[in-house]
């Protein structure tokens, strides 16, 4: 969730020299990479990028409605958040959405990411998932799903008219063993969030932070302080904020971090 920052690294010779490109032989290698490996914590990891997608897609165009989550319970197994930004259009979705490494938000500093795989973080927990985008008076439903060649597919379901507010909603099947595990995610995703972007919760009521702590972009949370059943995941170590977004950190990299200890006291 970290912003990208890049670094020319120059090679300089008198000598001429014969240069080749990287590339990616098997695609369908990278993708099972990136669904099976990368995250430790696979629904913990999807819920917070749906929902900072969500958040950022706001940002992008100065939504000030809230963006809606909708926790999955045992008469809905499913995980929704739905957005009011401006929509994935057919040019975005086939040449941002569906590639890795693409992405909108690398030269905007107001957003969270930027690598190019969070939109693709379903697939981490599921082999397909809903996307409705409405754009401008269209809705287009798509199902993304791995596909038989394992590199992954978006179908086009459905085109309608319709008068439904710009903006995405995504949607994933949950396993009615995980659905506390959703929830829990969803309260910790947006615990710290500031308020005027606190999202309007479903099926889970929204709890309660602490008025005392001043969060800004980032902040570290000593150890010593008490958190909901659902930040306790971190053992004895420090939480590390990132734009309302809680992360472990050590204390070896807090003691080198400078950054004030927000304490809440």
């Amino acid at each position: 969730m970290a912003r990208i920052t890049t670094q020319q690294n120059k090679f300089e010779s008198n000598q001429q020299t014969e240069s080749q490109s990287f590339g990616i032989g098997d695609p369908s290698v990278v993708i099972e990479i990136l669904r099976n490996r990368l995250y430790e914590h696979k629904i913990r990891t999807l819920v917070q990028e749906y929902m900072s997608n969500a958040r950022d897609a706001h940002r992008e165009i100065g939504q000030a409605k809230r963006i809606q989550v909708t926790a999955p319970t045992h008469f809905d197994a499913t995980f929704k958040v739905r957005d009011f930004g401006p929509g994935i259009s057919p040019d975005r979705m086939a040449n941002v959405f569906v590639l890795y490494g693409a992405s909108t938000k690398r030269q905007n500093q107001n957003q969270t990411g930027g690598f190019g795989i969070g939109a693709k973080s379903a697939w981490s927990y599921a082999d397909g998932f809903i996307i409705t985008s409405i754009v401008d008076g269209t809705k287009r439903v798509y199902h993304a799903h791995v596909g038989s060649s394992n590199v992954g597919q978006l179908d086009l379901l459905e085109t309608t008219s319709t008068d439904e507010s710009n903006g995405c909603e995504i949607q994933i099947a949950v396993n009615p063993k995980d659905i506390t595990e959703f929830q829990n995610s969803i309260q910790r995703a947006c615990y710290f969030w500031n308020d005027s972007e606190m999202p309007e919760l479903t099926n889970i009521v929204r709890a309660t932070k602490p008025k005392t702590y001043d969060l800004g972009h980032l902040s570290i949370l000593s150890r010593n302080e008490s958190f909901p059943t659902f930040l306790n995941l971190y053992g004895r170590s420090d939480v590390l904020v990132v734009d309302g977004f809680p992360y472990n950190l050590t204390r070896d990299l807090v003691d080198k971090t400078p950054v004030h200890i927000v304490t809440g006291k």
